[in-house]
C-alpha cells in the first residue's frame, strides 16, 4: 500500500498569494509543505470570510480531510 501511495506523489510549486485550494471545491489531492508557509482562510456559516484562520508551515500538510471523508474542501489555502 505504501508503495502505491509513493508512486502517486508529485511536485507542485506555488507563488506568493496564489490560491492552492478553494473552499467547497471537490477534493482530489492532498499537499505537504516542504518550504514556505500557507494561510488558511475559511468562510463561516454566517458567510463571513475569516482570513488567516491558521498558518501552515514547513512540514505541515493539508487536503487530507476531503480525501478521507470524500467531501468538498473545508477551507481555502
Amino acid at each position: 500500500m505504501m508503495e502505491s501511495i509513493v508512486k502517486r506523489l508529485g511536485s507542485s510549486f506555488s507563488t506568493p498569494e496564489q490560491m492552492i485550494l478553494k473552499q467547497n471545491d471537490p477534493s482530489e489531492e492532498m499537499f505537504f509543505i516542504s518550504s514556505g508557509d500557507c494561510a488558511v482562510n475559511i468562510t463561516n456559516n454566517n458567510r463571513e470570510e475569516v482570513v488567516g484562520h491558521r498558518l501552515l508551515v514547513e512540514g505541515d500538510h493539508f487536503g487530507e480531510i476531503g480525501l478521507i471523508y470524500e467531501c468538498n474542501r473545508t477551507a481555502s489555502i
